[in-house]
């Protein structure tokens, strides 16, 4: 059922409370891809909300990415600071804070 999910359909975003990290995980980065952005954005917030305060450095960034896309700024920036302070060696949060600051002027 997932696999034709993801492959096929795009699941509602509803569907991502039911799964689990690594299916919600999955789901999350096919809506993004699509274009589905409130959709991709309930399935990352679903791993996060699963995983708790396990690190996530890369699901916080793939929540910056999808919040940059929908142009929420602080929204992003929040993200991509979770994800620097989860790993703050995680290069790719700091190029994409990067984007963020160059896109809304702001270099602080």
């Amino acid at each position: 059922l997932f696999l034709a999910t993801i492959v096929g359909q795009v699941a509602p975003a509803e569907d991502c409370a039911k799964m689990d990290v690594k299916h919600a995980r999955a789901a999350g980065r096919h809506l993004y891809d699509q274009g589905k952005l409130d959709m991709a954005e309930a399935c990352v917030r679903r791993v996060l909300k699963l995983l708790g305060k396990k690190k996530a450095s890369r699901d916080w960034e793939h929540l910056g990415l999808i919040l940059s896309a929908k142009s929420n700024w602080q929204g992003a920036v929040d993200a991509f600071h979770q994800s620097l302070l989860d790993d703050p060696g995680y290069a790719d949060a700091y190029l994409e804070l990067g984007h963020v600051f160059r896109r809304t002027g702001n270099p602080d």
